[in-house]
């Protein structure tokens, strides 16, 4: 009976210090963990922007005068030749000598700017013939394994800048031609004697095929010399505009791909940059701060039917990409802390969370590069609690993030 008592004495006190035990011991931390593991890595710069007609051109009054009514409606299509508007003299000012003489001068001076824009689209058009066989070349000798896809890239983005700009600069040339028309259609005018028995009436005509984008005036009237009165461009040839922050632009340069997201289409538009503009601006942010910021221009290097319909001042999101490797040791961006002046993360290990110091590299804002530290298929922890110390105990939750 005696040895039954001491038993069961025993027996309570081993239960009474395994409870004891029990209550005191730490629980376990519950975390989320992430795996680091090697994949695509992008480093990208994301803005919005807008998109506008790359030779757009404001048709305005060449004389003050009366302008008739104005037929044409926004989004119509124009060919060369097409009467634009109709203006009337205001015979007693046209027949002003002083008006004459500024009439001739206006000759003087579209004639100029003629030659002008004729010498400009042969020197362009040189260049674009000269970058085409430097293309033709290089690709050869890629073809031929003795150049890098770089520079063949390079050369061909070079090509079609030189083209674009040769096609703008023949387009410069018939407007100038047109506004030399209308300067030596306004000496005509200004020429004529109201009995002369002529048309006084001065034509104003579409110098190349375009869309109307807006018309500024629509009702009869007079107006100044200089005053505008139809817009018009091709809706075809677009240029997608982004105001980059500075500190983000000085990495961008021309030639990088870029990716049109959000624009309304099903898929992304892929796209290169054109140009950095050099001259940058103060622009007050949505919460009120002033930024400084440049204007990055970039075209669609490649686009299907849906892309066709997008027209001058559509929003657009443009994903400007810095670079791109296809094996990067990763891990989500919100593992890393700082401690102690050096960036590490917690892995898990053994149940347990270990500090491990590492050295990050690229940051592509969800994820991370990783170039030492770390090794393949190691886990970390995500969103570490403050509370979180080397060698706690945790527990994985069943619903790990995934990225």
């Amino acid at each position: 009976m005696s040895w039954n008592r001491t038993t069961i004495s025993i027996l309570v006190g081993v239960l009474l210090i395994v409870g004891l035990v029990w209550g005191f011991w730490p629980e376990s931390v519950a975390v989320e963990t992430a795996v680091a593991e090697h994949g695509r890595l992008e480093v990208t710069i994301e803005e919005e922007a807008r998109t506008q007609v790359t030779d757009r051109y404001v048709i305005a009054t060449p004389v003050t005068g009366y302008v008739q009514r104005i037929g044409l409606d926004e989004g119509a299509r124009v060919s060369p030749g097409d009467e634009l508007f109709v203006m009337e003299p205001h015979r007693s000012e046209m027949l002003d000598p002083r008006r004459r003489a500024e009439a001739r001068a206006s000759v003087d001076a579209a004639q100029a700017s003629l030659a002008r824009a004729e010498e400009v689209a042969r020197a362009t058009q040189a260049d674009a013939e000269y970058a085409e066989s430097e293309f033709r070349r290089i690709d050869r000798l890629w073809q031929e394994e003795a150049a890098t896809d770089q520079e063949r890239e390079r050369a061909a983005s070079q090509a079609r800048h030189l083209e674009a700009q040769w096609a703008s600069a023949v387009r410069a040339v018939e407007v100038a031609e047109h506004q030399k028309q209308v300067a030596e259609a306004a000496f005509r005018v200004t020429s004529e004697t109201a009995s002369g028995g002529a048309d006084d009436n001065l034509h104003v005509r579409a110098p190349h095929e375009a869309t109307v984008l807006r018309v500024h005036r629509e009702s009869e009237g007079v107006v100044r010399a200089g005053e505008p009165l139809v817009e018009i461009g091709e809706t075809t040839s677009l240029e997608v505009v982004a105001d980059v922050l500075t500190s983000e632009a000085v990495r961008l340069r021309p030639g990088m791909p870029v990716q049109f997201e959000r624009w309304g289409g099903a898929s992304s538009v892929s796209g290169e940059v054109l140009r950095v503009e050099p001259q940058g601006f103060t622009k007050i942010s949505a919460l009120g701060v002033e930024e400084q910021r440049v204007r990055v221009i970039s075209v669609a290097t490649a686009s299907d039917d849906e892309w066709e319909r997008v027209g001058d001042g559509y929003r657009v999101i443009a994903r400007f990409i810095v670079s791109s490797d296809d094996d990067v040791l990763s891990i989500p961006s919100n593992a890393l802390f700082k401690m102690d002046g050096k960036w590490a993360v917690f892995t898990v290990e053994s149940g347990r969370s270990r500090v491990r110091f590492v050295s990050p590299g690229r940051d592509a804002g969800l994820r991370v590069e990783i170039n030492g530290g770390l090794e393949q298929g190691e886990e970390v922890i995500v969103h570490p609690d403050h509370t979180l110390e080397d060698g706690m105990r945790v527990s994985v939750r069943d619903e790990n993030v995934i990225w």
